[in-house]
């Protein structure tokens, strides 16, 4: 069986997260956190629009639909269409341009632990 999970809207500004272009509406739940703390793994969508992203953990995850571009400092482009799979380690920095509404699975490691619950 398959679970639509219920998704919340996101407060960017909470995740280093800001959106210079466009309104974009984001919408993510984390649906597990581990007893320690320090993986959690979810879902995230977003409409289009242009993101500058921080990430302050490790990020990798598999995008499940839609079409966006990660632009990196050196001005590298990477696809990040359905299928691709990423990584961002903890300090990376990237523009994130949503092409097609866009929706991502994700896990996140915090080496310092998260107070993120699971449902937020």
């Amino acid at each position: 069986m398959f679970l639509q999970p219920n998704l919340a809207t996101v407060e960017l500004n909470r995740r280093n997260i800001t959106a210079p272009e466009g309104t974009p509406v984001v919408h993510g739940k984390i649906l597990y956190v581990t007893e320690d703390c320090k993986i959690t793994h979810g879902v995230w969508e977003s409409t289009p629009g242009t993101f500058e992203m921080t990430f302050a953990q490790d990020d990798s995850g598999y995008v499940v639909s839609g079409e966006a571009d990660a632009v990196l400092p050196d001005g590298t482009v990477v696809a990040l269409n359905a299928g691709a799979l990423y990584p961002f380690p903890a300090g990376s920095t990237i523009r994130l341009v949503v092409k097609a509404t866009w929706r991502k699975f994700f896990f996140n490691y915090y080496p310092q632990r998260t107070n993120l619950q699971a449902g937020y």
